[in-house]
């Protein structure tokens, strides 16, 4: 179990025990997971890298080295453009003009016209298709 806003990870076995021990051993698997994500957390935030948005920034520092140090971008212009191409179809559909319902008089999303996006997907060969 993924926590983003604590920061934290819990992993669930899903393994039962067969005796009074399932009354115990998870909780205590659980506290010593729990008490690893605080240590964790801590030592981060003592170094000065505990960021809510970790992803961001990583992702912006990797920006600003490609300008800075002519590196590779963090993400190719394609996948850029084509993200912007599906969120615009996305918010197009969303941004519809809502109608009223004559008999409850509550507004509501028209029919949505749906543009074609056309998304190039490519996929990596197959390394069992010659087998």
């Amino acid at each position: 179990m993924i926590d983003e806003d604590q920061q934290t990870l819990i992993r669930c076995t899903g393994a039962r025990l067969k005796s009074y021990a399932e009354k115990f051993i998870p909780p205590l698997n659980l506290a010593r997971q729990n008490f690893g994500n605080v240590a964790t957390n801590m030592r981060k935030f003592l170094r000065n890298d505990f960021h809510m948005k970790s992803g961001m920034k990583c992702l912006i520092e990797s920006f600003y080295r490609s300008i800075t140090e002519d590196a590779a971008l963090p993400i190719p212009y394609h996948e850029i453009l084509r993200t912007s191409r599906i969120m615009d179809a996305i918010f197009g559909q969303l941004n519809a003009k809502t109608s009223t319902h004559p008999l409850t008089g509550n507004q509501s999303l028209g029919p949505v016209p749906v543009a074609p996006v056309e998304v190039e997907l490519r996929s990596k060969p197959d390394p069992l298709a010659s087998v």
